[in-house]
């Protein structure tokens, strides 16, 4: 009996383990997106097969709104979150890499025929609306003055471009490799202009629920993430996506 009881344990604690973590994420140009064929591609996607072959652990990716993102790896839901940027908020439930992926420097965006003016001045911002999206950070400093700001929330930059377009709001906050992507699809590069200078560099990293109980599984991610950085396999695995910008 004891034989047969000492079996189911060591299966039961063998299935727990091979259960297959889940990452998510949301559509973000070369990090995170579903192709034509419904396949997962980007360089967050790159990394994720990459790991599980390297680690000998069953990852699966879902693609979800930002937002609910953010609430699964929260309450435990999903194990990792792809690309997220560091904040003092979300360090608060979630651990992340010491590599980053990628980087996005951030910037007010305005229709070209505009006259706005930017010159790191938020108080000059105040009688203007500003799209923004739900659950995204904009910078530690941007963040700092929100409350004096009149702000209009979205659930994605498609919207908050539509906003703009139709002249509903007077700038929204965006970085160049989503906002030039969202161009090119509509055949507009020339309706709306950056406003210089930037409001915010953002990195772009992995992070992994605190309530995620493998904690083997994170260091080994993190020593290898950290490793491939270090040889130069991580920019070459970047070099891929032209559009994103990387420098370690």
């Amino acid at each position: 009996m004891k034989v047969v009881m000492g079996f189911l344990l060591l299966v039961l604690s063998m299935s727990c383990y091979a259960k297959p973590l889940l990452f998510v994420g949301t559509e973000f140009h070369s990090i995170l997106e579903t192709s034509k064929s419904g396949e997962i591609v980007g360089i967050g996607a790159d990394i994720v097969y990459l790991m599980e072959q390297r680690l000998g652990h069953d990852i699966e990716i879902l693609v979800v709104p930002f937002k609910r993102a953010l609430q699964m790896v929260k309450d435990g839901t999903a194990d990792g979150l792809i690309g997220p940027y560091k904040s003092q908020e979300r360090e608060q439930y979630m651990q992340y890499t010491q590599q980053h992926i990628y980087e996005d420097p951030v910037y007010f965006y305005s229709k070209v025929a505009s006259q706005i003016e930017w010159h790191g001045d938020y108080s000059l911002f105040k009688n203007k609306i500003i799209a923004i999206v739900l659950g995204w950070f904009y910078g530690a400093e941007f963040e700092s003055h929100r409350d004096s700001l009149y702000l209009s929330e979205v659930t994605n930059l498609d919207a908050s471009f539509k906003l703009l377009m139709a002249n509903r709001v007077d700038l929204m906050i965006a970085h160049p490799r989503a906002v030039n992507w969202l161009l090119e699809q509509q055949g507009i590069q020339n309706e709306i202009k950056a406003l210089q200078p930037a409001i915010a560099l953002n990195k772009g990293y992995f992070a992994f629920s605190k309530k995620l109980v493998n904690k083997k599984f994170i260091a080994q991610f993190d020593s290898q993430l950290t490793a491939m950085a270090k040889s130069g396999e991580l920019t070459k695995l970047v070099q891929k996506y032209p559009d994103i910008q990387f420098s370690n």
